[in-house]
């Protein structure tokens, strides 16, 4: 009973210093900062190939020592052992807590995955139920455009410093492209990642943007909850929505009963009864929470919509034709 219970132990220590030793080595020689899944996928190989190492070195020590011997080591294996879990179990605790503070100064102690019910609660007004985004998700103050490209990492980050830079930081997670058969495909994604409008084989990929920073950005991941994270500003495209309204295709009125198009910009003008106003509109140009548009290309024609009030967007656009 004595021999089984000193063998169990070594071989128990065994297994935990070549896993621990495993993915030490992966952390540090083979996983990068942003590699998200990938990352974890990897430093999982080498830990269980340290464990494998540890398993076959605890049989030939319980093969060739002596009695004592084995004693005596199976005491240092097993005290070396209850040390790296206690340090990596201290480690583990803090990251949470400094996860738990981020989450707290980003999301203001709410739930990060913000809920599309809560995105879409009328205000008070007899009009709100139908101020909103055509699919529930907040406005935001623009859209940000991702662009495809072969072997290119987009990277997650939670909320940085405005002055940091992205290799100074540990990412959350990451989006990578790869080639399919006539374009740019999505080769890997978080669980999470849900844009606000991809259309890949036109090259399209958009999410919303909430806050702007000199160096950062922070854009809703998941449009059906509006989660959201950062990411590094020059590794994306952005435009406001009044630059980004003017280059769309075509608009529509998510609400012409109460936001006709009107002769004026201004909500006390004559709406237009010349045009559909259920048909699309071309846009000419903005002004304020206005914008110009003409009812037909080839018309010139020159009403207003209301495209933005209160924050809420009271159009839906279209990109392609």
């Amino acid at each position: 009973m004595k021999k089984f219970v000193v063998g169990f132990f070594l071989v128990l220590s065994m297994l935990f210093i070549g896993f621990i030793s495993g993915g030490t080595i992966a952390k540090y020689f083979f996983v990068n900062e942003g590699d998200g899944l990938a990352g974890a996928g990897t430093a999982a190989v080498l830990a269980l190939m340290g464990s494998a190492i540890g398993l076959v070195v605890s049989i030939v020590l319980l093969r060739k020592l002596e009695e004592k011997a084995k004693m005596i080591l199976t005491a240092i294996l097993l005290v070396t052992s209850l040390v790296l879990w206690g340090v990596f179990h201290h480690q583990y605790k803090q990251r949470q807590a400094e996860r738990e503070k981020e989450n707290a100064e980003l999301f203001g102690g709410r739930n990060p995955s913000r809920l599309v019910a809560e995105a879409m609660e009328p205000k008070p007004s007899s009009t709100a139920k139908d101020l909103r985004l055509a699919d529930g998700t907040e406005m935001g103050i623009g859209i940000v455009s991702i662009l495809p490209e072969v072997g290119r990492t987009l990277r997650f980050y939670g909320k940085p410093q405005h002055n940091e830079l992205p290799e100074n930081l540990r990412a959350i997670d990451s989006l990578t492209f790869n080639d399919a058969l006539h374009f740019v495909d999505i080769a890997t994604a978080p669980p999470w990642f849900v844009p606000q409008y991809m259309k890949l084989d036109y090259g399209i990929l958009q999410l919303v943007a909430v806050t702007v920073q000199k160096n950062w950005m922070e854009v809703i991941v998941n449009k059906t909850n509006g989660q959201t994270f950062w990411v590094y500003k020059p590794d994306v495209g952005f435009s406001y929505w009044p630059e980004f309204l003017l280059n769309v295709h075509s608009v529509e009125l998510l609400n012409p009963t109460d936001f006709p198009p009107r002769i004026k910009p201004m909500d006390n003008a004559v709406p237009d009864q010349s045009v559909d106003h259920n048909g699309i509109f071309y846009p000419v140009s903005v002004k304020d929470d206005w914008l110009q548009v003409h009812p037909d290309k080839e018309v010139d024609h020159d009403i207003w919509v209301r495209w933005r009030r209160d924050g809420i967007l009271l159009v839906k656009y279209s990109l392609l034709s």
